[in-house]
């Protein structure tokens, strides 16, 4: 009630606000592209001289009051990629310009390390840059899924379709075994954490979409090479929105989403409870007799999920002067989920000013406050229900989990608790919490001895307290007398950064620009985990009522300090270079080996400055390359071995079982890169291509030892990874005027291979836990990364199955390689069509080829429920040969028939049987956008309102059998990777529907 309050607060303060001119004039009028006389959206028209200013809207038109008592009489009129022009006013109150495109300025400004502004045509390696509207265009919440399919060489993955559900990001492939594969994060200048802890959300979604005015990716070592360590699988900037001068600006917008499941996995609805045929209501299996017509099928499955509702408000007031501007905002964002008793709620305020105190000292500061809730099932198998949920008899209405008095319904009453729980009862009585408090805070002061120099120093804080507790309720299965975990957890990462930049012209043709630094970091953290066992009065849900509690503290500290500079020489604006180079020194590591440099050098030429001919084909182009070195740390605490406390009777303290390394050094990751940019008929069609190579060496990995060293595990350098990809960017523009069609398509495809392992080390686990008796998500020596280890069928050299004596295939003693989860190829197509005053937008996501692992499948096909089992007691011959004799084979003719235990014992325990192609095609958004005539606006006391629809994840095309391909099964990670791909009985994705308003004052 507190939010709705503050809410309205402002809105009335942003409404009241600002100043009222006296004899005020209008001037209005449209710009236009001055080749085609198309309408230029968004053109900017300043007051010269003055703050006073406007945009241009959908149609290109603009309405200016200009106050009576400024002298100026002349409109400045600019547009990015186009020639700025200054028009007298000479009292008219109609005036329409248009502009000329300006070759030279076809190359937008990004924002890149440090949050420094470069031109685009400036940069030797690959960027990408999204706007504001982008990234609120498919109505995503969580920042890291608003990228989905808007940026080559990048693979999202989402958990599942949980409210509060975390996304995995890779950038070009993954550069680490047991080492974070995730991006660093960057928020005006800061960086912040993105980590997951306990299977809950990853951090950067605390972000609220709305307050971002653009996110630029850094994608290869090259361009994040001076952020440091932290920076070695690429960098994601993010500069939040601001103030301008003028006055004071009131956007409020509201929306409402409804959400369903999309997919389910198939079941069969043939046969009902039992085993090898015969009815019995003590067995869990679904291996019984046919379901009788008078019997009810119950969908389970279909039954328990309910439609999810969300609602978001979000308000902002900006303004400011020329001396000094401001932006505040408050947003709430409040989702129920689909699976019953979860939901997640984010409440941020973010406020943020500047301060030109002089021509030459600017200050600034900034601070976020987010608070998020989130209560969430368990996932995978932890307490079981989301897979008990899936493989559930049909014979049993699922919805009926408590007796008439009131009392837990057992399945199979006879058993107790030793049997899995109804997942509904589970849902209802065995929560889990996971509540966040954070607060974003940075402040700097810039200095400009000089027109050409500029010294800015900055510090900023991320800092977040977690609570996280879950509870197993008494009289669960497998836990008759309950159980309890509370997880309180605080991190501070304090960053400050010193900057010397300088920028000169030497000469008629060079301009030399040098950036010098000094960075420090500290990262702090602390925890204290409290778990109990056995509730002694089972009606009081408190740690104090346990009669078995153990408790464990944590806490860490990190510090890295860099000194680095960056030399960029430019010729006559046609030609550069540049040179990097940066030095850590990281506390993680040992003394001897805590110090550690890495350059990197890029060149570009921008060869169609030095071709004649016609601009307007061929209107721009450039050729560049780069080549980059960045190392990487460890975790603290990894250099000596620890003791542990001994929960024995009678025992103190034991060695831990991780040994130390007092030997270890950085990682180093190396990047070799070329590329091409091209545009042509001025722009309205764009072509970037680019192809990396990237050897990541010396890889600080964790994994097991002979236990004759009394320690299971260590870490230590060894392994070598390469990643090698192609990403292509397309822009066009087909139509342009007041039918206006612009097309991106983002196309990549990266492949890895994992070069060398320790001599002692065969198979590299990517998952903590096993997912299957004999499979998990591993990889071996010569294969890719992200792949799959398991049982497989014997095969020939010639790849036949090899038959039994028994007319069975034969399960291979080796385990073997089974799957690549990685993409062959990432497209992402987005298509906008502007016309008056309609907005239409879809976004196509492309997925061709990597492999998915149906563990989930593999479940439902040993609990009798798959759709494939409708199959069994039937008659077949399998394609394969029997050996005769060693090394001889002849063709496989006797028939069996697939009885339970081929189901449960030979096809349920061969791993290979359920990897399936993650292909797909899918219909990411499509958003139908209406903004109201400016006439009609202006009369009800506002400058915009427009209103939106936005429909999610409407169609999906895919081979896959399973919820949705796109899926990950987080909490047996390692690393921000291990688990893109795996199906473990995951939380389907959701197809949803959101409508909205936005208003501006």
């Amino acid at each position: 009630m507190r939010i709705k309050h503050f809410l309205l607060l402002l809105l009335i303060t942003g409404l009241t606000s600002g100043g009222i001119y006296a004899q005020e004039r209008v001037i209005s009028g449209v710009i236009l592209d001055e080749m085609d006389q198309g309408p230029l959206v968004g053109a900017n028209i300043v007051l010269k001289g003055t703050t006073i200013g406007t945009i241009t809207d959908a149609e290109g038109k603009y309405s200016l009051k200009v106050p009576g008592n400024i002298a100026s009489e002349v409109l400045v009129v600019s547009y990015i990629g186009y020639k700025k022009k200054e028009v007298p006013i000479d009292n008219r109150t109609q005036i329409n310009v248009s502009l000329s495109m300006d070759v030279q300025e076809l190359g937008e400004v990004v924002v890149t390390s440090f949050g420094i502004e470069q031109e685009k045509k400036s940069i030797n390696y690959a960027v990408q840059e999204l706007e504001s509207k982008e990234l609120v265009e498919g109505r995503q919440e969580n920042l890291v899924n608003a990228l989905q399919g808007k940026i080559a060489g990048v693979q999202i993955t989402s958990a599942s379709g949980a409210p509060g559900a975390s996304s995995e990001i890779l950038i070009r492939g993954a550069t680490s075994l047991s080492g974070n594969n995730q991006p660093l994060f960057v928020v005006d200048g800061i960086p912040i954490d993105n980590s997951a802890v306990e299977g809950g959300g990853n951090r950067a979604m605390d972000i609220n979409p709305n307050d971002i005015e653009s996110l630029t990716v850094l994608k290869g070592p090259a361009a994040a090479a001076l952020y440091g360590l932290d920076a070695a699988n690429g960098a994601i900037i993010i500069t939040t929105k601001k103030g301008a001068a003028g006055r004071v600006k009131v956007d409020v917008s509201s929306s409402l989403s409804i959400d369903k499941a999309m997919r389910f996995p198939e079941q069969q609805g043939m046969y009902s409870r039992g085993t090898q045929g015969l009815s019995d209501l003590e067995s869990r299996y679904s291996w019984g007799p046919m379901f009788r017509r008078d019997e009810k099928v119950y969908d389970n499955l279909g039954d328990f999920f309910r439609t999810g509702v969300s609602h978001k408000e979000d308000i902002s007031i900006s303004g400011g002067s020329e001396k000094a501007t401001f932006y505040l905002s408050a947003s709430n964002f409040d989702q129920k989920g689909i699976i019953p008793e979860t939901d997640y709620n984010r409440t941020s305020i973010l406020l943020k000013g500047s301060a030109q105190l002089s021509e030459k000292l600017q200050v600034g500061a900034s601070a976020n406050y987010i608070m998020t809730k989130n209560k969430r099932g368990l996932s995978g198998d932890s307490g079981g229900w989301l897979l008990n949920l899936m493989s559930w008899p049909r014979d049993d209405n699922m919805s009926v989990y408590e007796n008439p008095d009131g009392t837990k319904r057992w399945l199979i009453p006879s058993l107790g608790t030793n049997q899995s729980d109804n997942p509904l009862w589970t849902a209802h009585n065995n929560p889990v919490d996971d509540n966040v408090d954070r607060i974003l805070a940075n402040a700097f002061i810039s200095y400009d001895p000089f027109d050409w120099m500029n010294i800015t120093y900055r510090i900023g804080r991320d800092r977040y307290s977690q609570y996280y507790s879950r509870l197993v309720s008494p009289n669960t299965g497998g836990t008759p007398d309950g159980a309890m975990r509370e997880l309180e957890r605080q991190r501070q990462i304090t960053t400050s950064t010193f900057n010397i930049s300088m920028d000169k012209k030497i000469g008629e043709n060079f301009r030399v620009s040098l950036l010098m630094g000094n960075n420090v970091q500290e990262d702090k953290g602390r925890s204290l985990t409290t778990s109990g066992s056995g509730f002694i009065n089972p009606s009081l849900f408190s740690i104090n009522n346990m009669e078995t509690v153990r408790a464990e503290q944590y806490k860490s500290l990190r510090r890295v300090v860099g000194v680095y500079g960056d030399l960029k020489i430019d010729y006559k604006g046609m030609a550069y270079i540049n040179f990097t180079g940066r030095n850590d020194w990281s506390s993680t590591l040992p003394k001897n080996n805590n110090s550690f440099f890495y350059p990197s050098v890029s060149a570009g030429v921008i060869f169609s400055e030095f071709i004649g001919g016609d601009k307007y084909f061929f209107s721009f182009g450039k050729l560049r390359a780069s080549y980059a070195e960045v190392g990487a740390d460890t975790g603290p605490y990894k250099l000596s071995p620890v003791l542990d406390r001994s929960y024995r009777k009678g025992g103190k303290f034991k060695n831990y079982h991780t040994a130390g390394n007092p030997n270890l050094k950085p990682e180093t990751t190396i990047s070799k890169e070329i590329g091409a940019e091209l545009k042509f008929f001025h722009g309205r069609l764009g072509v970037d291509f680019s192809l990396y190579d990237t050897e990541s060496r010396d890889m600080i990995i964790t994994t097991r030892i002979t236990p004759a060293s009394g320690y299971i595990i260590q870490t230590f350098n060894s392994g070598t990874i390469v990643n090698k990809g192609v990403e292509l960017m397309l822009t066009g523009q087909p139509l342009k005027g007041d039918f206006n069609w612009t097309i991106d398509a983002n196309i990549s495809r990266n492949t890895s291979e994992l070069k060398e392992l320790p001599s002692f080390v065969s198979e590299f686990p990517q998952t903590y836990a096993q997912l299957t008796g004999t499979g998990r998500g591993s990889s071996l020596i010569g294969e890719p990364v992200l792949g799959v280890v398991g049982a497989a069928y014997k095969r020939t050299e010639e790849g036949r199955m090899v038959i039994g004596e028994d007319g069975y295939p034969v399960i291979d003693d080796e385990k073997q390689f089974i799957a690549d989860r990685t993409p062959d190829w990432i497209i992402g197509l987005t298509n906008t069509v502007e016309y008056k005053n309609f907005t239409l937008s879809m976004l196509w996501d492309f997925r061709i080829g990597g492999d998915v692992w149906n563990v989930t499948k593999n479940r439902l096909v040993s609990y009798g429920l798959s759709k494939e089992t409708e199959r069994r007691n039937t008659g077949i011959v399998f394609d394969g040969v029997v050996e005769v004799e060693e090394g001889v084979y002849e063709e496989n003719t006797k028939e069996v028939v697939l009885t339970e235990s081929f189901y449960r014992y030979n096809y349920g325990a061969v791993d290979e049987n359920f990897i399936e192609d993650g292909s797909w095609a899918r219909l990411r958004f499509l958003s139908l956008g209406y903004r109201l005539p400016q006439n009609l606006v202006s009369r009800w006391g506002m400058s915009d309102f427009s209103i939106n629809i936005t429909g999610r994840n409407l169609l999906l095309f895919t081979p896959y059998s399973g919820s949705d391909p796109e899926t990950s099964s987080v909490g047996a990670s390692i690393g921000g990777s291990g688990t893109a791909g795996l199906d473990y009985g995951n939380v389907p994705s959701t197809r949803g529907l959101t409508i909205g308003f936005k208003a501006s004052f």
